[in-house]
């Protein structure tokens, strides 16, 4: 009979009471019994520490920690610090986990004895939910250089909220101050693991607010963070003998971000300022870029790159997008 890890839960709150009771509720009707919740306030304002104390009071399993806001990496990090268990797994406080993800979880790790076993989840809206699975391709067990160049292809979602991990893959601290903090670590967190097991059992709710962080088209400063996560994923890549895939995806990554700052309606100098920082963080690989890149792929991604953000390329951009957009549409119309 295999026995049952101690599975420490690190939630972490900042100013979410509306559905921090939800989130806890969830992890209180796990049929897998055996965990302990590390709930961290982030310093809220609102009444989340409140809630979470009230359901301390009530269950033992639930260690209420109360911080000064010092943003996600930090509370995480000061999770991990109090975790008990063998295993980490990391919950964001305004989502939910449906009844049987730990204990299906833990299953597929003893099984197939795996390092890290990863779920697919469901985009939770408010009037439905869209169903995601737990990487492209078809699931399955993946020793570790196959896991590790998956994650570094963009081929699994690098949040770290459908993930059940050894501990001992837990190996670098959530970058403080930093967006995209989970980008950052997952690689990292792949390449201390032997084997990964992806499993398509879509086991948890991941809610999507309007007005959040990551979805405010005004914060120029994210897609620059993103591209300085991509850097720390490309310094795992080198470690592990994956050169090339390395490159390749930081080129990648900073032609995507050159688009998404065209499209941010943050001021013009801002994001100026933050793609000229990410031409010079690339401008050591672009020899390496052109060797690694199909041709075709290689010259837009040098025109683009190295086309300044003006007025007039931005009003450009904005005119070719709507084009093609209507193009879609009236596609699908009469199609």
């Amino acid at each position: 009979m295999q026995t049952q890890p101690l599975i420490s839960i690190i939630m972490a709150a900042y100013n979410i009471e509306k559905w921090v009771g939800e989130c806890i509720e969830s992890v209180l009707a796990q049929t897998y019994t055996h965990w302990q919740l590390i709930a961290v306030d982030d310093g809220s304002t609102d009444k989340s520490g409140a809630v979470i104390d009230s359901f301390a009071a009530a269950d033992k399993r639930i260690v209420p920690l109360h911080l000064q806001n010092g943003g996600l990496s930090t509370a995480r990090n000061e999770g991990v610090k109090h975790a008990e268990g063998e295993l980490i797994y990391f919950l964001d406080g305004d989502d939910r986990m449906l009844p049987d993800l730990l204990a299906t979880l833990v299953r597929h790790m003893q099984q197939t004895d795996s390092d890290i076993v990863v779920c697919g989840y469901y985009d939770d809206y408010t009037d439905h939910r869209t169903q995601c699975p737990p990487c492209k391709g078809e699931p399955g067990t993946f020793e570790h250089n196959e896991a590790l160049a998956k994650i570094l292809r963009d081929e699994v979602n690098s949040a770290v909220w459908n993930k059940l991990l050894k501990r001992h893959t837990v190996v670098k601290e959530f970058p403080p101050n930093l967006y995209h903090e989970d980008h950052a670590v997952m690689a990292a967190y792949f390449a201390a693991a032997k084997r990964v097991t992806f499993i398509p059992d879509p086991l948890y709710l991941y809610r999507q607010r309007r007005g959040s962080i990551m979805n405010n088209n005004a914060n120029a400063r994210r897609h620059h963070d993103v591209f300085i996560a991509e850097k720390m994923r490309y310094a795992v890549a080198e470690a592990n003998g994956m050169h090339d895939i390395g490159v390749q995806q930081m080129v990648m990554r900073a032609y995507r971000c050159k688009q998404k700052l065209l499209k941010s309606s943050a001021p013009l100098g801002e994001r100026q300022r933050y793609l000229r920082d990410i031409i010079d963080e690339i401008r050591p690989l672009y020899a390496e870029g052109k060797r690694v890149l199909k041709p075709s792929k290689r010259r837009k991604m040098w025109l683009w790159l190295h086309l300044p953000i003006t007025p007039a390329v931005v009003a450009m951009f904005s005119i070719t997008r709507h084009k093609r957009a209507r193009k879609v549409k009236e596609e699908q119309l009469y199609n």
